[in-house]
């Protein structure tokens, strides 16, 4: 009997490597339990509460909140000089190029960084030495190298001071939330302008730029609030699946889910994790076929890495239902849980469908085309006037009930079936599944009727239950004749195909001397008596 923890106060319970079928945490509190190698077939994690207990959570929150506030101190710093740079006084040679190169790549790794990511920003401060030393080369080699390395460390300075704010920044809310991340940007702000005040006021005390010190405050203040508006939208970005700061997504999610709820390498099939919270959790590993994720919140913010959970179109159509209209072409949706879902107009051309569930999904005027659907349950959905053409179905693919008045076969619409009125109830399934619930035989040199008959009575009652019986007869060729028997599903069709071909042999063999074969291509191959004699033979008779 499936064990029952719904409600329970589970927290940092060991449940690592154990038998859990159907076991039901409804509504338990799991943050922090273990999980890991657990076997949770067909488990109910309706409105449970996963991530890491609340305890451990301020102890997480010191790492990325003292980033902050070091990443504040170092920017603000590196801004005073930056301004101190615009002060021909500071500067041998009493030019301000320096100072403006500075300010441009500044300029231009944050545009990079905001638009293109944080690698491209990085990109901007390998150029850095490039730029740099071109604005610098008006002067003699000597000053053009000294002026290349200011700006170079400078900038170099800034983007990494910037990536650790982004990362704490990230990290703080993947941890603690908006709270968190709103308190490591209060320290980073903080952090600024006392280092801010110091670079300045170190600068006027040792006759640095006295005569420019309340400007290069100004610069230092614009150069922080630039940089930490930056990175705070970033940092938030990070964790809403934005690719361009999915590096930085991932480090602080696998840092936030450090003593999380782990399902590491657990057998999650057929669980359903309907509208549980799911932050800070480790599905790494684990077997996610047809697992539900419907309502689940914060699903975005666990370890998902190398699922099909890592796709975020493909995890919100999971946890919403909803690909209306929506693309999906060439994604892995292997094993997904879509029972009722809304794909009506949905893209789902070369889509990987195998082993997924769409059981009472609404499919209608879908592009299923050359999508691979092998093993998929389709029972009960809609698929009127959807595009299948090419589609990679099987004996597993599940058509029961399937609801289609009609479907197309080619692109634009243009191959209609039926080519008019509509499937009647059942038909589409039968129409499609009865090429696997049949044993195909090929005679490309034409047949003896009376070996066929031998070899047909021995392998019916051979195999009984396979309730064999005549589908269809058909000349593909002037020599070659395809004839087809019926089978039930779950036949062992290659082995009935197999010991047809032996018994049909093994005649032809004994009655070498007497066999006389019917060419196909004749008017006898195909004349009214063998048609009713493989009629007799289709009924039983």
């Amino acid at each position: 009997m499936p064990q029952d923890f719904s409600g329970q106060n589970l927290q940092g319970h060991n449940f690592k490597n154990q038998d859990l079928t159907g076991a039901n945490f409804s509504a338990a509190d799991i943050r922090g339990a273990n999980f890991t190698g657990a076997t949770l077939t067909g488990a109910n994690f309706t409105d449970a509460v996963a991530g890491v207990p609340r305890q451990q959570t301020a102890a997480l929150l010191i790492l990325p909140l003292f980033l902050a506030s070091m990443s504040g101190l170092l920017a603000a710093l590196a801004g005073a000089f930056a301004g101190a740079l615009l002060n021909p006084q500071f500067i041998k040679g009493n030019t301000i190029f320096p100072g403006v190169a500075v300010l441009l790549l500044l300029a231009l790794f944050l545009l990079l960084t905001l638009r293109q990511g944080m690698e491209a920003g990085l990109w901007a401060v390998a150029v850095a030495a490039a730029v740099t030393g071109a604005l610098a080369g008006l002067k003699p080699w000597f000053l053009a190298w000294d002026w290349a390395l200011t700006g170079i460390w400078e900038v170099a300075g800034m983007a990494a001071w910037a990536w650790a704010l982004v990362l704490a920044g990230a990290a703080s809310l993947a941890a603690g939330g908006g709270r968190a991340w709103a308190t490591a940007g209060a320290l980073a702000w903080f952090w600024a302008v006392i280092g801010a005040a110091l670079g300045t006021g170190a600068g006027y005390l040792g006759g640095l730029f006295q005569d420019a010190w309340a400007s290069t405050a100004v610069w230092a203040g614009a150069i922080c609030v630039a940089v930490g508006v930056g990175c705070g939208w970033a940092s938030r970005r990070a964790l809403s699946g934005d690719k361009r700061f999915a590096a930085i997504g991932k480090i602080a999610v696998t840092f936030a889910a450090t003593r999380g709820t782990s399902f590491r390498r657990a057998d999650l099939t057929d669980a359903n994790f309907t509208r549980a919270v799911l932050k800070k959790t480790d599905f790494r590993k684990a077997n996610l076929t047809r697992t539900c994720w419907l309502q689940a919140r914060q699903l975005e913010r666990s370890r998902i890495s190398n699922s099909i959970l890592d796709n975020p179109a493909v995890l919100d159509l999971l946890v919403s239902g909803s690909g209306h209209n929506k693309s999906y072409a060439g994604m892995n949706l292997r094993g997904a849980y879509l029972a009722g879902a809304d794909l009506n107009h949905a893209d789902l051309q070369e889509a990987n469908l195998s082993e997924a569930c769409l059981e009472g999904a609404c499919l209608k005027a879908a592009n299923l085309s050359a999508s691979q659907a092998f093993g998929t349950d389709f029972t009960s959905a809609d698929i009127t006037g959807a595009l299948i053409g090419n589609w990679k179905i099987d004996s597993n693919t599940r058509l029961d009930g399937v609801i289609g008045e009609y479907v197309y076969w080619l692109n634009s619409q243009v191959d209609r079936r039926p080519l008019s009125g509509e499937f009647a109830p059942g038909e589409f399934a039968q129409l499609f599944q009865q090429a696997f619930n049949s044993v195909e035989l090929i005679f490309r040199t034409g047949i003896n009727w009376q070996a066929f008959s031998h070899a047909f009575n021995q392998v019916r009652s051979e195999y009984p239950d396979a309730e064999l019986s005549l589908q269809g007869l058909e000349q593909k060729a002037d020599i070659l004749l395809v004839i087809q028997l019926r089978a039930v599903a779950g036949t062992n069709k290659e082995k009935i195909h197999r010991d047809f071909l032996e018994a049909y042999q093994s005649w032809l063999q004994a009655n070498a001397k007497t066999c006389l074969e019917d060419e196909v291509g004749s008017s006898q191959g195909q004349d009214a008596g063998l048609m009713s004699l493989l009629t007799q033979l289709g009924t039983g008779g």
